[in-house]
């Protein structure tokens, strides 16, 4: 039985984010390796989640970024991380997957290697979908509504948090955080469905939840984009590159701001515009109005 190292040398894994990590033997560059080495002192410095790590950033999304970051801090031994490329699957044009590069992976110690990174990125799923489970249930006893501003609060605390950990090179304070907002990420998609039915009653939830799934769509395909434009306007302006993405961060911790607002003014439909039997009877395929059978 091949061991999860030897695992990752021959195949691709999936992450919480449908990162995929095909996995090479490469001999890095001098430059390369001095930046992954000093990567953890770096984080010190820097008054932002993490350092940029190995990872060319142009295309990935947020969290991408965050998740090649991170394993360019936590393992240094790293030292070339695939990001956007063309591809015939969706992950990596979307900016959604990376491609770890594990160094001798033959070897005992490239074998261990690929045990921690698969370790990493299997806690990141394990959150994901244990988010879903525990964000869901606990909807059940306070409430949808009171769920989201849960999610509104301690997002906004934890994205402010981030940078904070990231210049005191707390890398178990990041990965927490990550953690948890990884959480709320897969504990927003279980619990959404229920809100909608507690907001807008159940006979057109699913059409109202396309509605919203096409909205999520939508800012998977801008968002990026305008947050690598923001990106490229921080650097052409003199910021350092491992400091470009504090903006999006505030703008992302501003969003959160917006949507508690939104959650505490949004209302159940009234009763008065509930649907009747009658009406729900008269909408059925095949049923005709009363009128047009007399």
């Amino acid at each position: 039985m091949r061991t999860c190292g030897q695992a990752l040398a021959c195949s691709r894994v999936r992450t919480t984010h449908s990162s995929t990590f095909p996995v090479k033997s490469l001999t890095p560059a001098a430059e390369t390796q001095s930046l992954a080495a000093g990567a953890p002192t770096t984080a010190q410095s820097f008054q932002f989640a993490l350092p940029a790590g190995v990872a060319p950033e142009n295309g990935l999304q947020v969290k991408t970024i965050w998740a090649a970051r991170a394993i360019s801090l936590l393992f240094p031994q790293i030292t070339t991380i695939g990001g956007y490329r063309q591809d015939a699957l969706r992950w990596h044009p979307n900016g959604l997957a990376i491609d770890v590069m594990i160094p001798n992976y033959h070897s005992d110690e490239g074998i261990e290697l690929g045990n921690q990174i698969a370790g990493f990125v299997g806690l990141m799923s394990l959150f994901n979908m244990g988010g879903r489970f525990f964000w869901a249930s606990t909807s059940d006893y306070i409430g949808r509504r009171n769920t989201y501003f849960v999610f509104m609060v301690l997002g906004f605390g934890l994205y402010c948090t981030v940078p904070y950990t990231g210049s005191i090179g707390s890398v178990v304070g990041f990965v927490c955080c990550f953690l948890i907002i990884i959480s709320m990420y897969g504990g927003g998609f279980s619990t959404v469905p229920a809100y909608l039915r507690d907001m807008f009653g159940t006979r057109y939830v699913g059409a109202i939840h396309g509605m919203l799934l096409t909205a999520w769509s939508a800012a998977g395909i801008f968002g990026p984009v305008l947050v690598n434009y923001i990106r490229e306007y921080n650097v052409t302006h003199g910021v350092p590159k491992a400091q470009a993405y504090n903006t999006t961060m505030y703008i992302m911790a501003g969003l959160l701001v917006i949507g508690f607002i939104c959650n505490f003014l949004i209302k159940a439909v009234d009763a008065r515009f509930h649907m009747k039997a009658a009406d729900a009877r008269g909408n059925e395929p095949g049923t005709a109005p009363a009128a047009a059978r007399a």
